[in-house]
């Protein structure tokens, strides 16, 4: 319970997270990973997960287990999703050069 209201205490008072990590550079969310592009995001949600997993079986604490599959499935998701909307981008440019030919 204590530990409940200290960090509900600190989490009022702080200040929030920007959502740009880097001033002066636009387009870089959370500093990580430029705007559209979600490989960097997933293979720091991926390394994310294998330590939680790891951790979760060192401690015998399945439920860190767990999440950390979670996490690595996140991570999976994210690279189809990325590969989807390439092949959707390049399909729609071929498209457009045929268009614009004619």
């Amino acid at each position: 319970m204590w530990a409940q209201a200290t960090l509900a205490a600190a989490s009022a008072t702080s200040q929030p997270e920007p959502m740009f990590g880097f001033p002066g550079i636009p387009g870089t969310p959370n500093g990580i990973a430029i705007k559209g592009d979600t490989t960097m995001g997933s293979k720091i949600d991926d390394a994310k997960g294998r330590a939680k997993e790891a951790a979760g079986d060192l401690t015998d604490d399945d439920d860190l287990k767990r999440e950390g599959k979670v996490d690595q499935a996140g991570a999976k998701v994210k690279d189809v999703v990325d590969d989807v909307k390439g092949r959707v981008e390049d399909a729609v440019d071929q498209v457009k050069d045929k268009v614009t030919k004619h």
